[in-house]
């Protein structure tokens, strides 16, 4: 508008004075065009769901000529116009001279805005520029007119998607574009086609469905209430099978808008994954259990429709976690929909396991769809613990009180007041505070002797032999809690967590003289300190609240009792005693905010409150009082807690002053007169922040007087009192609950230390009973109501007040992100002040504040403009994490606040890995003499300078930033270009460098390299690390260079005085052959030996003939390598073996040579890579290069009956012993499974004849001294048995006693795994773990408490502990958490190599180098999650993962499989 007045002002003083137009009007551009429309896809921490942030890029042509003469202005800026036509918001981008999108003539309209998903986008570009024209006798800078119109261009952004799948349907759910004639169309396929490209869902589908439109009624239009705006829907239900993961695309068909095409993401669609489930129902139907479901009985998948028959259904009950099969069905399971079994009395789970076959087809895999796990517990277990029951605090002074009554009178008073029901005490009476049976202060200790009632319920187990008695529960879980102020105990951290006692904890249950459990005892020594946030001793002088909760599990969740709130004063004398604990906020009636209508009331979330110490005198304030009324009777003061005409008042809520002023006030009536006081904060969490809420009800008060009038009538005495006592009791014991209703409160706008609260539509002149009712709600989602409903009788007045209007709620946007910033941006309205909070986790309340401040000029730039979008940058913020951002208004006149904004969610990129350093070469000289040395290179040292890293600089002073950023430079060195067996080096800078005796790190880019040989050429290569570390726990990254620098080859200066010993090869005469055949007489062995760098049986030196072999090998294209060992000139051999250098193996596994050794009855087949793990270990540990060593041996003594296989009749051949081994010169280890499974032929010899007979393969484990059956196929042509096994052993070939094999039930072999657990087991103690069976799935709980166990160094892990939400936080940040949960049922095997890798890294404090090789195979592995491949390809590095073309990434990890890692990484 604007810009319109100053062209109508040009045009208006054209005509009243004469004014000379300098040059060319504003002309349109030649062409503008949107290039490309995309998203990047991020993830939603909390959901697990993908985020989808659309990108588009627009470009624009300049006319050949802005116009025609001498005097053209070129635009001095453009104006770029995106137009949602979806929302109906409009933005402009202003593109000024000399930025790079005006000389690009390109701009990425995202880094400028935040664009919509699912959304139709106009563009056009208006280009402007000024003229200067004389308007009144000054020259005046004004626009030039404009001339024709823009071209315009139309876009849609990619739509975010959601997919709700059930058993045998899925909703699709995405976003309305906003025109009803607007079409789409939905293709699905069955798998997951997340990482494939779109063709190939096409090409495989489903189904597809076209000619979906608003307009055509397939599809239904809905508003979204979360996502504020409206959305589409459409349930696909053909061709949806149960349990099987489906991939759905859906995309805009419409090509034109306004008859202009539209440019869309048509080539690269993000494709949605679901699974679909099996819904298996349980019901409790009398005696029995229904089970329901709804199955198909065939199905067809594919683009081929290839057709799958149920042919098989198992009901299987878990109990305890162990299954178990309760009913097997063929196909007919289809059709029967449910199954009963008996009720059973005691929790269990049940699923539904299918398997479906391909008709006609048996060389298709099995389709093996199950439900999930459905808990199913009876009624009668579903028990919530009554609320524990708390004795009277026994203090000294009641003691000696005690002791003067009779003995009788004692003991009736002890059991009524100050013991758990049904215990009794008939000891000496001066020792009953050391008997540990009374809740007590413990002076001697500083601590409180804590005791509780267990909990006593009717047995409802049919089959108990105490069924229908009254019995003490001892399945029941406790947390108490202690603070110093009321409030705190909402958010206080547990001093007892999640604890059962029983006969197991002696020291904590007290039983009776019939020595029966009647009650437990806990001492407690620490309260929660919430400025600290942290554990303090408990010490005299003090008030203490205790808080207990009784918690009793039924099925997957956990009834809780009413909280029992208590507290005590432990005085400096060592007496105590006890004040009541609840607290109510003092209400009052605003009553100029008062109307016909409306009620205001006030109260405050702070305030002070008194309690007499004498409460027998004065008996008026044995309760807390926040306001008292003192009178001064004839010497005599007498107090009250409300109005008395003539009363000295005092306003206790106040201050402290006021509590001075009354407790001086009365002690100059008693000067024996004391209180105690206390602060009470409704508001204030353990991070000082307000996060009360409140209830609210209202009732009329004629409703009130009448129940009053109603109890009178046989009760004389009967009040207001009485009332509102048992309304409020009736209430928590679910008698007659009342409607509570959540309300929102303010600060009181005319005194900001009041909350402010207005009830609407009500009666004029009325009498209401307002009643306020405070709580917390924790992070679990469980409501805290510590305090008590306040009441308050309140009226209504004729008269209205106006209210002024709160502040908005501002939307707020990311709108850029570096490594360690995030920029957001909001539209700003000067009438409001803003406050910004940000935080790893979505918990506003606890999110840190994020200062920022405003120019003060307003003519600065970066001065807020009305009604514009406004930007703050929030740095020091760490790498590759996800934060939270809220934004709230704040109107400044009265500090009234809106409600916090939408949470953006924006993760900061990661740092890269950085490149090798730059500059590697010999030191200069100028470099060596500033550490006096002459020379860069001599016989016996050289010198190695580098560049430093770009950003390897120190931190400025002043620099407060909590973020630091390290570069580690890493060096080997080596006198090969193969580099094996290096000098490494790690150059830190001073603290972390890490080298040999003969090297100096002379400085941070300089090292010498001492005690070399003369003569010699030195190989150099080095690579960068950056480690990034910040404030919270686990924020650790640590990154190296992707690959090595070129190396630089330097030579040693020629030595006099020493003999090299190096000599060039092709001097030298090599060995006809590049292996030998070595025999032992004595040992009838035989060695086979490639040749490399020793000496052979001819004396004559090897001289590296490896590397003929490897030439050779790549020059034939070699993909067999023969190796026969299984004669010798007719010598007898029982002992066979291959030696294989370090180069050989390397060069077979580079050009994917497979190794065939023939060993007389047998022949080993070993597949290229099957050590490779194993030999990169060894490697990596020792920095050595190692010799493979194959033994093959006849296994001696195999006709002796007690050491042939159990049941075994005969043995058909020799067995062979196959084992390998690894060795360097630091020693030798002991191969015990390969990477990829070997191919085995051994000889059958039918000296007993085999026709007809079963030949059974078995393979001995010689650890555990166990034979096992292994799938062997005898070919009767060849007299071989042919199987593929990847473990070693010794293999035999027999022949069975068929009868007696049906009759005798085989003894279990011990599980492979057990030997890794009994080596757990001997460093810590692990509890948690019940019915243990290595076979089971592990949970995500477990394994999240085995991580934090490891790297906290607990002895003690308990698998079953609950994982609190600080704990989560620091799994999470640290990378060994991906989703941030811990109640998933199992645990995928990919997340467990992950949690594994993470761990050995943090704990070990450092990175794993993995293979780059490795990674890049496992990212073409659509298998594996994305997020999980680094650490996988770590795993395999680590020799974590015995097969790496068999991760089975989504399978859920079992116990064995977790003990068997966790030994490897201790």
């Amino acid at each position: 508008m604007k810009k319109k007045l100053i062209c109508l002002a040009i045009i208006i003083c054209m005509f009243v004075q004469p004014i000379r137009v300098m040059a060319n009007v504003q002309i349109p551009v030649k062409d503008i065009s949107i290039d490309d429309v995309y998203y990047i896809i991020g993830q939603d921490v909390v959901t697990g769901k993908p985020i989808i942030r659309p990108t588009m890029t627009v470009s624009w042509q300049e006319p050949d000529n802005w116009a025609p003469g001498t005097e053209v202005h070129d635009p001095d800026y453009y104006e770029l116009r995106v137009n949602n036509k979806t929302s109906g918001i409009d933005e402009n981008i202003k593109i000024d001279s000399g930025t790079d999108a005006f000389t690009a003539k390109s701009i990425n309209v995202h880094d400028e805005i935040v664009l919509d998903t699912g959304s139709l986008y106009e563009v056009f570009i208006q280009p402007y520029h000024y003229h200067k024209v004389e308007i009144d006798g000054e020259m005046t800078q004004v626009l030039a007119p404009t001339t024709g119109a823009a071209k315009r261009v139309y876009a849609i952004t990619d739509l975010n998607v959601e997919l709700i799948p059930e058993d045998d349907s899925i909703e699709v759910v995405w976003d309305d574009i906003g025109l009803d004639s607007f079409e789409y169309r939905i293709v699905y396929a069955v798998g997951d086609y997340s990482n494939r490209s779109k063709q190939e869902l096409i090409n495989n589908k489903e189904g597809e469905i076209n000619n979906l439109s608003v307009e055509s009624g397939k599809i239904q239009q809905y508003y979204d209430t979360v996502k504020k705006r409206n959305r589409l829907r459409y349930k696909l239900e053909q061709n949806i099978y149960p349990g099987q993961i489906y991939s759905v695309m859906i995309e805009p068909v419409t090509e034109y808008y306004d008859s202009k095409p539209l440019v869309k993401n048509v080539n690269y669609p993000y494709i949605w994954t679901c699974s679909t489930n099996i819904d298996l129902k349980v019901f409790e139907d009398g005696e029995y259990v229904r089970l329901e479901w709804n199955i198909p009985a065939s199905f067809k998948v594919g683009q081929e429709q290839s057709e799958y028959e149920l042919v098989e259904a198992r009901l299987v009950e878990y109990i305890n976690d162990q299954p178990s099969n309760i009913a097997i069905f063929d196909k007919d399971a289809a059709t029967m929909e449910y199954y009963r079994v008996r009720r059973p009395n005691q929790s269990v789970e049940y699923q539904l396991q299918l398997r479906y076959e391909a008709v006609g087809d048996t060389s298709k895999i099995p389709i093996e769809p199950q439900s999930k796990k459905v808990p199913f517990v009876p009624l009668a277990l579903n028990i919530k613990p009554t609320k524990p029951v708390v004795p009277n605090l026994m203090t000294k002074s009641i003691l000696e009180t005690l002791k003067t009554k009779p003995i009788n009178e004692i003991k009736n008073e002890l059991e009524k007041k100050y013991l758990v029901p049904g215990d009794s005490y008939s000891e000496n009476i001066s020792d009953l505070l050391e008997a540990k049976r009374t809740f007590n202060v413990v002076e001697a200790g500083n601590s409180i002797n804590f005791v509780w009632g267990a909990f006593k319920r009717k047995d409802v187990i049919s089959s108990s032999p105490t069924y229908g008695n009254m019995i003490i529960d001892t399945d029941v879980y406790y947390d108490i809690y202690v603070t110093r102020d009321l409030e705190s105990l909402a958010g206080a951290r547990k001093i007892v967590d999640n604890q059962k006692y029983g006969d197991s904890s002696p020291n904590n249950i007290l039983k009776n003289t019939t020595d029966e459990i009647v009650g437990f005892k806990y001492n407690l020594e620490y309260y929660y300190d919430k400025d600290k946030s942290e554990l303090q001793r408990i010490t005299p002088g003090s008030l203490y609240y205790i808080k207990i909760v009784a918690k009793k599990r039924w099925g997957d969740e956990e009834n809780v009792s009413e909280p029992t709130i208590v507290s005590l004063y432990y005085g400096y004398n060592g007496d105590s005693f006890e004040p009541p604990s609840v607290a109510k906020p003092p209400l009052k009636i605003k009553d100029k905010d008062t109307t016909t209508t409306e009620v205001a009331i006030q109260w405050k979330e702070k305030w002070w409150e008194v309690i007499a110490k004498d409460t027998v005198t004065y008996d008026t304030l044995s309760t807390w009082a926040n306001q008292v009324w003192v009178v001064n009777d004839s010497g005599t003061a007498k107090i009250y807690t409300k109005y008395v005409e003539g009363a000295e008042y005092f306003p206790i809520y106040k201050d402290e002053s006021e509590i001075t002023r009354f407790v001086n006030y009365v002690k100059n009536i008693d000067s024996s007169f004391e209180v105690l006081s206390r602060k009470i904060d409704l508001g204030a969490d353990q991070f000082g922040v307000s996060d009360v809420k409140y209830k609210f009800h209202k009732i009329p008060y004629t409703e009130v007087q009448r129940e009053i009038n109603l109890q009178k009538q046989s009760d004389p005495d009967y009040s207001f009192v009485d009332y509102y006592n048992k309304l409020i009791s009736d209430d928590k014991n679910g008698i007659n609950t009342i409607g509570w209703q959540d309300i929102e409160v303010e600060k009181d706008v005319d005194d900001a230390t009041y909350q402010y609260y207005k009830q609407d539509a009500l009666l004029p002149n009325t009498l209401y009973l307002f009643m306020l009712y405070p709580y917390r709600e924790l992070y679990s989602g469980d409501l805290v109501l510590a305090h008590y409903p306040t009441p308050i009788v309140v009226a209504t007045k004729p008269e209205d007040s106006v209210v002024n209007p709160d502040p908005t709620v501002p939307s707020l946007y990311i709108n850029d992100y570096t490594d360690t910033t995030m920029t957001l941006t909001w539209k700003y309205n000067t009438s409001f002040k803003y406050e910004i909070r940000y935080s790893l986790t979505e918990d506003v309340e606890g999110a840190k504040v994020w200062e920022y401040k405003l120019p003060e000029d307003p003519l600065d730039p970066l001065y807020p403009t009305d009604g514009a979008y406004y930007e703050v940058t929030v740095d020091d913020l760490f790498p590759n994490t996800q934060y939270y951002f809220w934004i709230r208004s704040i109107q400044p006149a009265n500090n009234h606040e809106s409600p916090w904004s939408n949470v953006a969610i924006g993760t900061t990129k990661d740092i890269a890995n950085p490149l090798p350093p730059r500059g590697i070469g010999v030191a200069s000289s100028e470099s060596m003499k500033k550490h006096d040395y002459t020379d860069s290179v001599t016989e016996d040292y050289i010198g190695i300078e580098w560049l430093l890293h770009v950003d390897d600089k120190p931190k400025p002073e002043g620099d407060k930033s909590t973020i630091e950023k390290k570069f580690t430079y890493l060096m080997e060195v080596a006198d090969n270009g193969l580099f094996i067996d290096p000098i490494y080096i790690e150059v830190a800078g001073g603290e972390g460098d890490l080298k040999p005796d003969n090297v100096e790190i002379l400085e941070k880019y300089l090292v010498k390299i001492n005690k070399l040989i003369g003569n010699r050429f030195y190989y150099i290569r080095m690579k960068t690390r950056v480690t990034v570390t910040g404030p919270e726990k686990g924020q650790l990254i640590v990154k190296d260079s992707l690959s090595f620098s070129n190396p630089i080859r330097v030579l040693t200066k020629y030595s006099n005085s020493e003999y090299d010993g190096h000599t060039d090869p092709e001097l030298e005469i090599l060995p006809g052959k590049d292996y030998e055949l070595v025999y032992d007489k004595e040992k009838k062995e035989l060695t086979y030996r490639f040749r490399s760098t020793g000496t052979g049986q001819d004396n004559l030196a090897d001289n590296n003939v490896d590397q003929r072999l490897i030439t050779n090998l790549i020059k034939h294209n070699t993909y067999v390598y023969e190796i026969d060992v299984s004669k010798y000139k007719d010598n007898p051999i029982v002992k066979r073996k291959v030696l294989i250098p370090y180069t050989v193996i390397e060069a077979f596994d580079a050009h994917k040579v497979k190794i065939l050794v023939k060993a007389g009855d047998m022949t080993l087949e070993m597949p290229y890579e099957s050590l490779k793990s194993t030999i990169n270990k060894q490697v990596s540990q020792y920095g050595a290069s190692p010799t493979i060593s194959i033994n093959i041996d006849q296994f001696s003594n195999y006709y002796v009956p007690e050491l042939m296989p159990e049941d075994a009749l005969v043995s058909v051949g020799i067995p062979q012993k196959l084992g390998m081994y690894i060795s360097t010169d630091k020693g030798t280890n002991e191969i015990k499974y390969t990477d990829k499974e070997m191919m085995i032929n051994v000889k059958a010899k039918p000296r007993y004849g085999l026709y007809g007979k079963e030949v059974i393969t078995y393979r001995k484990d010689s650890k555990h001294n166990k034979w096992q059956e292994i799938d062997g196929k005898y070919n009767t042509y060849s007299g071989n048995v042919t199987f593929n096994t990847g473990s070693l052993g010794v293999f035999g070939l027999y022949i069975t006693d068929q009868e007696k094999m049906d009759t005798v039930t085989p003894t279990v072999p011990t599980h492979w795994s057990e030997a890794a657990r009994k080596e757990i087991a001997g460093k810590y103690k692990i509890s948690g773990l019940d019915n243990y069976n290595p076979d089971n799935n592990i949970t995500e709980n477990q394994m999240l408490n085995i991580m934090y166990g490891v790297l906290t160094e607990e002895r003690n892990i308990d698998l079953a502990k609950y994982i609190d939400k600080n704990t989560m936080r620091h799994l999470t940040n640290s990378g060994i958490s991906k989703t941030g949960t811990h109640d998933k049922s199992t645990v995928s095997r990919e997340a467990g190599f992950n949690m594994f890798v993470r761990t050995y890294e943090i704990k070990n404090d450092k990175s794993i180098k993995y293979d780059s090789n490795v990674l890049s195979k496992l990212k073409q592995d659509s298998t594996i999650n994305s997020a999980y491949k680094e650490s996988i390809a770590k795993a395999i590095k680590l020799g974590l993962i015995s097969n790496a073309n068999d991760i089975r990434a989504k399978d859920s990890m079992k116990y064995g499989e977790v003990f068997s890692i966790w030994s490897k990484i201790e």
